[in-house]
């Protein structure tokens, strides 16, 4: 299992047991939408780690394709959250927090993903290597 997905499960459990945790630290009071969406992203992400999980115990080609997958989701979460936070200001803290979460997500499936894409291939003839 990689690292972006055991930290989906743990951000996706903490965020659907305790879902004004993030607004009572930022903003003070959530509201009950507030409540809702994060309950809804504590739950993606839940259910996005565990089938990262799921997908783990297949082959490299479902291992990269849900890599890639993941980095996708989360940079367009975190494009939506921006989004939000320019339209609305009463939400901006709590979005350019959840952007932020997401961008560290999709950079550590990049990261994992790019990895496991070179993992095992020899080195292409026009990269430049050190002899000593």
């Amino acid at each position: 299992m990689r690292v972006a997905d055991a930290a989906r499960m743990a951000l996706g459990a903490a965020l659907l047991l305790r879902p004004r945790a993030p607004a009572l630290a930022l903003d003070g009071t959530p509201s009950e939408v507030t409540v809702v969406a994060t309950r809804l992203l504590g739950g993606r992400w839940l259910l996005q780690g565990l089938l990262g999980g799921v997908v783990a115990r297949r082959g490299r080609t479902a291992r990269l394709r849900a890599g890639w997958a993941d980095a996708a989701v989360e940079t367009t979460h975190a494009a939506s959250m921006v989004l939000l936070a320019a339209v609305d200001p009463g939400h901006a803290r709590v979005a350019r927090l959840s952007a932020a979460v997401a961008l560290t997500l999709a950079s550590a499936d990049v990261v994992a993903t790019a990895r496991l894409a070179t993992a095992g291939r020899a080195p292409s003839p026009t990269s430049k290597r050190e002899t000593s």
